[in-house]
């Protein structure tokens, strides 16, 4: 397995994101020991001028972080197709014991990285770069997880052996299953749809759709609180509802079925606007922490209102794409499954 084409790919790539983080980290520990805007010394100047470098370095790095994750779950489809038993990416990922949790990492660093080039793109807005120390011990703080991601890479392609007979997205996500795709899948519709729109809700009077102004955003963590319950619950029902009206069957609830052809990959819409509106919703949060870096009507307000405009954005498109197919074949068929 070590030789398939996409296997390459992902290892190569994680080990390249790797190398670039590891030399940020080297750097921003330099630049954390003798940072001081005040001071006008060759020295000063110097690590000005590396920050410069290593910005944007560490920006390409992130973002090539957040593509990459999309690119394993093609990569895991792809490789389903040598591996006996396995009908998509979730069998691929369920012939290793390492599959599933570095899913998870990948989908963990990203919103991460998606955070630090936030925290980036405000530092970079300031003269005296204000957040200079923070986002490059947050890159530090991060330096381990990458670490972890190519062990469990490299971890994840040897384990997997196209003799073994491995699980189908039918048996992981079965209802009768004790795991956490059967947890998922036997989720109550009843409990978790109101939930889940309950959840809209709250976060749209609060990011102000209906209101002109909310005491709220004085507590960003609650804000935060919401964002991360409705990528759970968008999560929940894109496995126990949403799935089977795209597949019209009661029984297939496979999450990554529906980025296939054969579903004109409904997936890659309903997963872009949930994670986008997502992770510029928790960032629109950071930015709130932040306020006292801004100033009445410089870009940095501006720039908060476009996360908040793009987060409320993306999760009402999330809705639509989440409710559409059930409305779909409620009006084809007069039933629900």
């Amino acid at each position: 397995m070590i030789f398939h084409p996409w296997v390459i790919g992902i290892i190569t790539g994680d080990f390249i994101i790797l190398f670039l983080v590891l030399l940020g980290t080297v750097n921003a520990g330099i630049i954390n020991k003798s940072w001081d805007f005040e001071q006008t010394t060759p020295l000063q100047y110097k690590l000005e001028k590396k920050t410069y470098l290593i910005s944007a370095i560490m920006n390409f790095t992130m973002g090539v972080q957040i593509t990459l994750l999309l690119l394993f779950v093609i990569a895991a489809d792809e490789i389903s197709a040598v591996l006996p038993g396995a009908m998509c990416a979730t069998g691929a990922l369920a012939a290793s014991n390492y599959g599933f949790p570095l899913l998870f990492l990948k989908l963990f660093l990203g919103f991460l990285s998606f955070f630090w080039l936030i925290i980036n793109y405000i530092d970079n807005q300031k003269e005296n770069y204000p957040l200079i120390r923070e986002k490059y011990q947050l890159l530090i703080i991060l330096t381990p997880l990458f670490l972890l991601q190519s062990v469990l890479t490299l971890l994840f392609v040897s384990d997997l052996n196209p003799t073994v007979i491995t699980s189908c997205c039918g048996v992981v996500f079965d209802e009768q299953q004790e795991t956490i795709g059967g947890f998922l899948a036997d989720m109550e519709t009843a409990i978790s749809l109101p939930i889940l729109v309950g959840v809209y809700l709250l976060i749209a009077v609060k990011n102000n759709l209906f209101l002109k102004r909310s005491w709220w955003e004085k507590v960003p963590f609650i804000d935060i609180l919401l964002w991360v319950s409705i990528l759970g619950l968008g999560l929940a029902t894109i496995i126990n509802f949403t799935s089977i009206y795209i597949y019209e069957m009661p029984t297939h609830r496979c999450p990554f079925c529906l980025l296939q052809k054969e579903y004109y990959y409904l997936g890659i819409p309903i997963y872009l606007f949930l994670f986008l509106g997502v992770a510029t919703g928790i960032s629109k949060s950071i930015t709130l922490r932040l306020e006292y870096l801004f100033k009445p009507g410089d870009q940095m307000h501006w720039f908060k209102r476009k996360l908040n405009k793009i987060s409320l954005i993306s999760i009402s498109l999330f809705m639509v794409f989440v409710f559409t197919p059930f409305v779909l074949y409620f009006i084809k068929t007069g039933s629900r499954l």
